[in-house]
């Protein structure tokens, strides 16, 4: 996917949108440092390559400027499990999940 950002974007290229390969993890790094040691972005990719998500890149002149991450199996984490509700996860039942 490729989008054009706005003229007054501070963004001076389109953007590029894809999956993340284990190519790209170097250049994430490199240039989107996970917090401390996490490796915040390894720990993603490796979450995509069990099926339990989809890691995404997004990319202006081959520079990585931002990721965005879908976890199909919901958040873990209890204060989102109580706020937000994904019907398509839960059966489709109002409420918290």
């Amino acid at each position: 996917m490729t989008t054009t950002p706005p003229p007054d974007s501070p963004v001076p290229a389109p953007v590029h949108i894809r999956s993340c390969r284990a190519a790209d993890l170097d250049v994430l790094e490199r240039h989107m440092p996970s917090p401390g040691r996490t490796l915040r972005n390894a720990a993603r990719f490796d979450q995509r390559e069990q099926g339990l998500s989809t890691f995404l890149t997004a990319r202006a002149d081959a520079v990585p400027v931002k990721t965005a991450q879908v976890l199909w199996q919901g958040c873990a984490a209890p204060e989102v499990q109580s706020r937000f509700l994904v019907k398509e996860l839960d059966g489709g039942v109002p409420g918290p999940m």
